[in-house]
């Protein structure tokens, strides 16, 4: 049986959460919050607020 590593275990917890939030119909909220934070690099804040943007 093959070792999940760190990094893909960690990929695999980020795609389930982005199911939950897209059955839960929260993804406005979810791209705000990741637009406005401080604490995600400059390139996913810019690419959130473009699919913000392409939502409205």
């Amino acid at each position: 049986m093959r070792q999940v590593g760190k990094d893909e275990a960690g990929i695999k917890m980020c795609i389930q959460a982005a199911r939950r939030i897209a059955g839960s119909g929260l993804q406005v909220e979810a791209l705000t919050v990741i637009a406005n934070s401080s604490r995600v690099n400059h390139t996913a804040r810019e690419k959130a607020k473009l699919l913000l943007h392409s939502m409205q």
